[in-house]
């Protein structure tokens, strides 16, 4: 009975392991060209990979868009870009006029969970 028990428990955690939510607090940013933008968290779902933002950016300059092209690159795989949650893909969104800030959220198809790099190709449309 007390193997039966611990077998269970043993079981019941390697399925509980692979449901957990991995997630990436204020990640390091390699290179970028837009110092303006800063990662702040990356959560790796089964689903979906969410990645908050946040921009600091003044609107009178032409505010700031993420293609609907956008893709993360890992290892030359490619996942695109399935949403964002307070801008439409494409078109160009501005920042608080006070604070030049803007948090978002951009959404993508899941990346493998022993991802330790990506790279994230904001759209590959002209300007």
């Amino acid at each position: 009975m007390k193997k039966s028990v611990i077998l269970l428990a043993v079981i019941i955690s390697l399925f509980s392991c692979g449901n957990r939510v991995k997630v990436w607090e204020n990640p390091q940013i390699g290179v970028t060209r837009y110092t303006y933008i800063r990662i702040k968290k990356v959560s790796f779902y089964k689903d979906s990979t969410v990645i908050d933002m946040n921009v600091n950016y003044p609107s009178f300059a032409g505010g700031f868009t993420f293609g609907k092209d956008t893709y993360i690159d890992v290892d030359g795989k490619h996942y695109l870009i399935t949403g964002s949650d307070c801008f439409k893909l494409g078109e160009f969104t501005n920042t608080d006029p006070d604070t030049w800030e803007k948090d978002f959220t951009l959404y993508f198809e899941p990346l493998p969970r022993k991802t330790k790099v990506f790279d994230i190709i904001e759209g590959t449309f002209e300007g």
